[in-house]
């Protein structure tokens, strides 16, 4: 079984602002990866991509667990792996850093598949 959720699609992060998703149910899967990608027509954008977890779908419950990059400065796709995280939702978060364009654009899809751990 496997599931493709695209939790961002083409979402301005203005300068140092942030954008996260909605939450979405991980308890069926055991395997989990991002692929985002981030772009701009006026300079290089600069942002950080976070993974975040949470028992419940209230925002103010999600925690950082992962931080997929920290500084991500190309505007070719990228993807990478996520552990199985240990809560049942996950949520994902991007913020431009310092010096990132207010034209930046990012979509990141989420891919799950396997059964769930247990």
């Amino acid at each position: 079984m496997s599931r493709l959720f695209p939790l961002l699609a083409a979402q301005t992060v203005n300068a140092t602002a942030s954008v996260a998703s909605s939450a979405v149910d991980l308890s069926d899967y055991a395997f989990f990866g991002a692929w985002y990608q981030c772009t701009s027509s006026s300079g290089t954008p600069t942002v950080k991509v976070e993974f975040l977890q949470s028992p419940t779908v209230v925002d103010t419950d999600f925690v950082l667990t992962v931080t997929l990059e920290s500084a991500l400065v190309a505007e070719t796709a990228q993807v990478k792996a996520i552990s199985p995280p240990p809560m049942r939702y996950g949520q994902v978060k991007i913020t431009g850093n310092a010096g990132n364009p207010a034209d930046t654009s990012c979509s990141l899809t989420l891919f799950a598949q396997g059964g769930s751990v247990q």
